[in-house]
């Protein structure tokens, strides 16, 4: 074995030992971290006299203070992490609050800058508050006062600049140990971080996609360790795999084929590695509606069918009813015949195909109308886009997570997906009320819109309804030129179009560089070369009121002249633009009451989740240990005591919002009131 070998060996062996003896350790953490949130009754630590009201992180060894103590040693450090004890948990201060006589009072805090000594010779300055500012660091933001020196007898005054402001350079040890355990403290206060509030118990949409530039180079670390976060939300390696192997061995490599023309990346089942310098080629992503990451899988040879085939069947457990993608018109047909081979997956056929509305532009109209999601009965406003907004998220450490090892790229994408969905679902009340005003708005314009129409063209509702009827009809059948010779350079035309077009479409998601974006471009000149001489031929063998147009062709979706029927009294067009103002009409008018819907579901989850940490409580309280020690499970109680309170006021928040704009629906928030011992009525088990 040669020398780099042997180090190699080495240094793969001792990394497997670091983390099986962080696994040994990982219940002491757990215990640790759930011991320090117990609030329980203390003496001031620096007078010994009063009792103790603030706990301060950053005060070593004397954390525990009373309010007077507290304001004379935090009046000048002003970023120390503060919180609150009085209430049997642990409630974060900002710098700007403080404690006297036992009540919450509001403080001015300056920033602590170096100032000059005087600022003339009265040696009768003062130092007093400024300018209001907001200063950010890696521990949140803080919103304090610049401060600011000034004589009183000649009026000579001193204010910071921007170089004298202060800089935070700390840094965090051992992150992903420390969000381990906080992982574990979650799951014992039972909380999902992968699970939309608002679509549960059953899912309206789920949109599914690849994100290319989370690829991981092959020489970077690697190692034998596992990941913390295996399976937790990007699935396991060796499941996918089986999976794939079992559809392809099943199927024999069976492709889909969908009714538009183009041969997308997306759609290749045989596709191969794009680079032998990648392990994983990228992540395959599916979330709600709501932009809440659910689920997640590595690619290891590109967007293959099978790989939204797996998350799709991971999901099944939950009743949805739309699965989009942005090529749901070629994933739906092969599909259907995997069902075929594979009984036990018949059930994935109770969705239904959603085209995402943007990807469908790309599409020819034939296939936009049939698949697309902006024409789907009971779909609202839903975009099947929502992927795109996470892969933006999740792509900023892409430039990290590439060189990193197997287990630390896995880790640190979790990390990433818990904190975006934290952020998701503390926001949810509000986007769900911005988005049900937005709608009705939109709904009032689009059915002026469409009154304005119908008296323009001088039609009925019957007559409005009966060309939508003829539109859908129409997208569902297959049309193609009756000479074998047109049809065939008419293939070759809808396969140019679709490729030149997905290609300009995704010239910055599926590249992260400024060469591969190069090679897309000349790529896409050499097709538009090819295809404009193809649409030169096809001009040649046709009518001249068949004839093509190279920019209209590739600038809007267009309705292929071999897709027309010239016994149409009106024309397609005509009955296009009342079929677009009709279903948008509809689909407004369903969005509605399908954010009504959500917004109960999301009140019922809030009110759900008090249940379930009563549940823990009176887990805690009867003496069921849950693996801790005494004292984590005393700060197991304290937490589960801050967790009640933040839901109330959760709660209250999302009420507030709801009940504002939907008094006149019907829906119904019912109080969901606490016991009295929610909040400190009742300190059985508590010192």
């Amino acid at each position: 074995m040669s020398q780099a070998s042997s180090g190699l060996l080495r240094w793969m062996t001792r990394k497997r030992q670091l983390s099986e003896w962080w696994g040994k350790e990982r219940p002491q953490l757990v215990n640790n971290m759930l011991a320090r949130q117990h609030a329980a009754p203390r003496i001031c630590q620096l007078c010994g006299n009063n009792p103790a009201v603030i706990c301060c992180s950053d005060c070593r060894p004397q954390p525990y203070l009373c309010g007077q103590c507290d304001i004379r040693v935090h009046q000048r450090q002003v970023f120390h992490n503060r919180d609150l004890m009085t209430d049997k948990f642990f409630h974060p201060l900002p710098p700007t609050t403080c404690v006297l006589d036992s009540v919450l009072t509001h403080c001015e805090r300056l920033v602590p800058l170096e100032m000059p000594d005087k600022v003339c010779n009265c040696l009768r300055s003062s130092v007093i508050a400024g300018q209001s500012i907001a200063v950010v660091t890696m521990n949140g933001r803080y919103d304090l006062r610049l401060p600011q020196i000034k004589c009183e007898a000649c009026e000579a005054s001193w204010s910071p600049e921007l170089g004298d402001l202060i800089r935070s350079d700390s840094f965090r040890q051992s992150f992903l140990e420390w969000e381990a355990a906080r992982y574990e403290v979650d799951k014992l206060t039972r909380e999902d971080h992968f699970n939309c509030p608002a679509c549960s118990p059953d899912m309206l949409a789920v949109s599914v996609d690849g994100n290319r530039k989370l690829y991981r180079f092959k020489t970077a670390a690697r190692s034998e360790e596992k990941a913390i976060f295996d399976g937790v939300f990007i699935a396991n390696d060796g499941d996918v795999q089986r999976f794939v192997d079992y559809i392809h061995t099943a199927t024999n490599h069976v492709s889909g084929r969908g009714v538009c023309g183009g041969h997308w990346s997306a759609a290749r089942e045989m596709s191969r590695k794009a680079s032998g310098k990648t392990d994983e080629e990228g992540l395959e992503l599916a979330v709600c509606r709501h932009g809440v990451l659910l689920r997640a899988l590595n690619m290891f040879r590109g967007e293959i069918f099978a790989y939204p085939l797996y998350l799709q069947q991971q999901m099944a457990s939950k009743a949805i009813t739309f699965f989009a993608m942005d090529v749901a018109c070629k994933y739906w047909p092969y599909l259907q015949k995997v069902a075929e081979k594979c009984p036990e997956l018949q059930h994935l056929l109770d969705m239904r195909p959603f085209l995402s509305v943007f990807h469908a532009k790309a599409h020819d109209f034939m296939c936009e109308v049939k698949w697309s999601g902006a024409y789907q009965e009971g779909a609202g406003s839903t975009l099947g886009e929502e992927v795109e907004q996470c892969n933006a998220f999740l792509s900023r450490i892409a430039v990290t997570t590439k060189h990193m090892s197997k287990a630390g790229r896995t880790d640190m994408l979790t990390v990433m997906g818990m904190r975006w969905n934290q952020q998701k679902i503390n926001h949810l009340s509000s986007t769900l009320t911005r988005r049900y005003q937005k709608t009705t708005v939109a709904l009032e314009e689009q059915l002026q819109n469409l009154e304005a129409m119908k008296i323009q063209m001088g039609i009925t509702d019957d007559q409005l309804e009966s060309w939508v009827i003829d539109v859908k009809q129409w997208a569902g059948g297959t049309t193609s030129p009756t000479d074998g010779a047109v049809a065939a350079v008419a293939s070759r035309i809808e396969d140019l179009v679709a490729s030149v077009k997905r290609r300009s479409q995704f010239l910055y998601k599926d590249s992260d560089g400024s060469k591969q974006r190069a090679r897309m471009r000349r790529k896409i000149r050499e097709e538009k070369a090819i295809l404009t001489s193809v649409v030169d031929k096809y001009n040649s063998m046709v009518e001249q009121e068949e004839q093509l147009n190279m920019d209209d062709i590739l600038s809007k979706s267009i309705v292929w002249p071999w897709q027309l029927k010239h016994s149409d009294v009106v024309g397609l067009a005509t009955k296009r633009k009342a079929f677009d103002a009709a279903m948008a009409v509809k689909r407004l008018e369903e969005e509605k009451r399908i954010i009504i819907a959500e917004m109960q579901k999301h009140w019922r989850d809030l009110c759900g989740r008090g249940a379930t940490l009563d549940q823990i409580s009176q887990l805690t309280v009867t003496g069921e240990t849950l693996g801790l020690l005494e004292d984590g499970l005393k700060g197991l109680q304290s937490l589960v005591l801050k967790k009640k309170k933040a839901r109330r006021t959760m709660e209250e928040h999302v009420k507030k919002m709801y009940m504002k704009i939907l008094t006149d629906t019907g829906m119904n928030l019912s109080d969901h009131s606490d016991s009295e011992e929610e909040y400190g009525g009742s300190d059985s088990g508590q010192e």
